[in-house]
């Protein structure tokens, strides 16, 4: 569900600044390295970390938000199928 309906990327974001803290990386840099790995098909988030010896932080759920439409898409899909 997650980047389909539900909206990551307040959550996303706050878990790289969270990261970071406290380090000389930006966040810049961290996407750069990220999307590098996303572009070579790996784990772009674990790659990353590893690669500048960053410690995961825990998932910020409380950031997800549902992308404006998706009740009523959801609902449509539902009266179709019954």
């Amino acid at each position: 569900m997650g980047s389909t309906l539900i909206d990551e990327t307040a959550a996303n974001k706050h878990r790289i600044y969270e990261m970071i803290a406290g380090t000389d990386i930006t966040y810049h840099q961290y996407m750069e390295k990220k999307l590098y790995n996303i572009k070579q098909n790996k784990p772009a988030d674990q790659k990353a970390i590893n690669f500048f010896g960053l410690t995961k932080t825990p998932w910020h759920k409380e950031d997800e938000i549902l992308y404006p439409d998706v009740m009523e898409c959801l609902t449509q899909l539902y009266r179709e199928l019954v």
